[in-house]
């Protein structure tokens, strides 16, 4: 198994290189129904890249279903900047994710992603951002391991990990900045629902308690949880995206589909047995709170 990316904390990180910007691509069109996730590129992002990341966004708006109030005249210069900033407005339907690249080669971050600007109705994101290392990226693609991780970060903008605190779904969290709790725990009840379904033993859901800022406290504990796609570590093989990750979804507020989970069975027993793992050995981020409250009343 293998750490995520390497995700810095956004507030902190003001240095990297935005690269050239493009002119936004068109709103979604009006009236559409269901959740829509718009994803903008800033001029630097290669286009064998963005498959992967529509592919992401597909697959988010089929695990949610519900349609979010649509916002006019959204700015998309300046929420996710310094990181990503895209000159000019759009009308988001129902989430709009900004993404951009930088070359910093082996051995630097990876890359940062997370919620910008959170909705004044729920608190749920309508404007974030990913943005990625190109060296990274590309030793992914080429080990067939970009989508998963795509789509796991993708996860964190969109709240899981990154909202659960402000939703008021966690305990156990450490009340130092960079430390983790000795047992952080996930308490919210469709997600418990879910845990104690796959037999979970506890009264709540373990999350991770290691590994340090980034991995920690967002994500379901890899001791447990091992190959579920939205633990700390990428797994060799399959890593399903279970109900479990779309129950967190719904605790947030989102309506959404079960039916799209991917089969997934608890496993409590330690695994022993080696591990295949990849080049991309580093921790994972931080989660971030939103920068902005947009108002969509």
């Amino acid at each position: 198994m293998k750490p995520w990316l390497w995700l810095s904390c956004l507030v902190a990180l003001t240095a990297c290189p935005n690269g050239g910007v493009n002119p936004p691509a068109p709103p979604p069109p009006p009236g559409q129904t269901g959740y829509q996730v718009t994803v903008l590129y800033d001029s630097s992002v290669d286009a064998k890249y963005k498959p992967v990341f529509e592919a992401a966004a597909t697959r988010w708006g089929q695990i949610i279903t519900g349609d979010q109030t649509d916002v006019q005249n959204v700015d998309t210069s300046s929420p996710c900047a310094p990181e990503v900033s895209i000159p000019g407005k759009v009308n988001v339907d129902d989430v709009v994710i900004l993404v951009g690249t930088f070359s910093e080669g082996v051995d630097g971050t990876l890359g940062f992603a997370g919620p910008c600007g959170a909705r004044f109705s729920n608190g749920l994101t309508i404007i974030g951002l990913m943005k990625f290392d190109t060296f990274d990226l590309d030793a992914l693609l080429a080990e067939g391991l970009l989508d998963e991780t795509i789509t796991h970060e993708m996860g964190h903008v969109l709240g899981i990990g990154t909202l659960w605190d402000r939703k008021n779904l966690t305990s156990g969290i450490s009340a130092q900045e960079g430390e983790c709790g000795t047992n952080p725990r996930y308490i919210g009840a469709k997600g418990i629902a879910e845990y104690k379904t796959l037999g979970g033993p506890d009264a709540n859901v373990p999350l991770e308690d290691k590994f340090g800022p980034g991995s920690c406290e967002g994500h379901w504990r890899e001791s447990v949880f091992k190959k579920e796609r939205m633990t700390s570590f990428l797994n060799a093989g399959a890593n399903p995206l279970s109900r479990l990750t779309i129950a967190s979804m719904e605790d947030l507020g989102y309506t959404v589909s079960y039916n799209t989970a991917e089969a997934f069975a608890l496993n409590l027993l330690p695994d022993l047995s080696p591990q295949n793992t990849s080049s991309h050995d580093h921790p994972h981020s931080t989660p971030i709170e939103p920068r902005v409250v947009i108002d969509d009343r």
